[in-house]
């Protein structure tokens, strides 16, 4: 499956199912545009307010109201989130006071999420920052 604006791939060929097999690249290609594909964040700490996509999968909310990581919209949410990070100069302390979370609450979050973890730290790298480690 390709997504032609952006020009990315992902396939999926372990099930027997063709039908199976589209669903999960699918999938697949959600979260590779989430974790690749950056849009512009206009960050005014005085009167931020949280889009509901990143709300969604945000520790603050009650944990039956939050969305995992198998859920079809979590794609959507670290897309917010990734883009609030660069936002940020990719500083998660500065990211998790505009989202009136701990540092450790939003490091949990993203260590959780191993793909999340590697694109953060490839970004992180090519500043010259430390990279995030996995607790």
């Amino acid at each position: 499956v390709i997504h032609k604006p952006t020009g990315t791939v992902a396939s999926a060929t372990e099930q027997r199912s063709q039908h199976e097999n589209r669903k999960n690249a699918l999938k697949r290609l959600r979260s590779k545009i989430a974790l690749k594909v950056r849009r512009d964040t206009d960050i005014d700490t005085a009167d931020f307010q949280v889009p509901e996509q990143l709300a969604a999968i945000l520790p603050s909310r009650a944990k039956g109201k939050r969305f995992g990581q198998k859920h079809r919209e979590y794609p959507r949410g670290i897309q917010v989130l990734v883009d609030l990070l660069v936002a940020n100069n990719l500083s998660v302390a500065d990211t998790a006071r505009c989202l009136n979370l701990s540092t450790g609450a939003l490091s949990r979050l993203i260590t959780a999420d191993s793909d999340l973890l590697k694109e953060i730290n490839q970004q992180r790298q090519s500043k010259g920052m430390r990279p995030l480690r996995k607790n």
